[in-house]
């Protein structure tokens, strides 16, 4: 393959299986991050602002009281 620049590119070894999974597990990892800090932030949610969108406490102790991975 060669680019714009004119410079050839060289194929990697990598299988396409390899990175397709390495890529998933990225991905994995980006989403219980997120979850993770959902959970945090909502809990650090006063009463009232939670009543605004419609939570209540329990419900946010119980969804910050789940492991990361869980849904």
């Amino acid at each position: 393959m060669v680019t714009a620049s004119g410079k050839r590119l060289r194929r990697s070894n990598v299988p396409e299986r390899t990175t397709s999974t390495i890529l998933g597990a990225i991905e994995t990892l980006l989403i219980w991050h997120s979850r993770k800090r959902e959970r945090r932030d909502l809990a650090a949610l006063g009463d009232l602002v939670l009543r605004d969108i419609g939570l209540t406490r329990a419900d946010i102790e119980s969804g910050y009281l789940k492991p990361f991975w869980r849904n």
